[in-house]
């Protein structure tokens, strides 16, 4: 079976950085963003499950509202939680799918809240991608118009502690630290 190597870190760490670099290397990336957003766009019985029980209004004709969404689940942890109930599973669901039809002998899942759900279960090993908190409210402000008080928010949603029984590396990604020789470095280590 292909090991699975988790890329982790929060809002504005880096994680898609790295996540580019390794497919730019030949490697296979699973982005739980971007498919998590698939399964939402996609999946019927999760639409209704958002619209019980986070907002009558969250999809509506199959179309997901993600601003009102994320205006409620970050503003009411609770909401966040049952958001994540709701999507994580599926998520998990399509990991391991995607993962038994792989053939390398290894492969990457980008994932910003890898230890807060079950996922980190399904992996053998972890890099988590760090910034100062400042470079990363900056990099989060630029690219979506948020305030730094909702980037702070998305932060502090996003914390967890790391499980002992799995193997972490840090990648530094300060806009000083070169990315790619840490990157090689932890490719070539058994």
């Amino acid at each position: 079976m292909t090991s699975l190597i988790g890329i982790t870190g929060g809002i504005g760490a880096g994680k898609s950085v790295v996540s580019r670099i390794l497919l730019a290397m030949g490697f296979q990336v699973y982005d739980t963003d971007r498919e998590a957003r698939r399964i939402m766009d996609t999946d019927p019985h999760i639409q209704r499950q958002i619209n019980e029980k986070i907002h009558p209004r969250a999809v509506v004709d199959g179309v997901v509202d993600r601003p009102l969404i994320s205006s409620v689940v970050f503003a009411d942890p609770a909401a966040l939680e049952r958001l994540n109930t709701i999507v994580h599973q599926a998520v998990i669901d399509d990991v391991e799918r995607w993962r038994s039809g792989l053939t390398a002998s290894r492969a990457f899942v980008e994932s910003a809240i890898l230890f807060q759900c079950p996922l980190h279960e399904h992996i053998d090993a972890a890099w988590i991608v760090e910034a100062p908190d400042d470079l990363r409210i900056a990099r989060v402000q630029q690219r979506s118009g948020l305030t730094a008080d909702q980037v702070t928010a998305r932060i502090a949603a996003q914390s967890a502690d790391i499980p002992a029984d799995i193997p972490t590396h840090t990648i530094t990604n300060d806009n000083t630290t070169p990315i790619l020789p840490q990157i090689h470095h932890l490719l070539t280590q058994k």
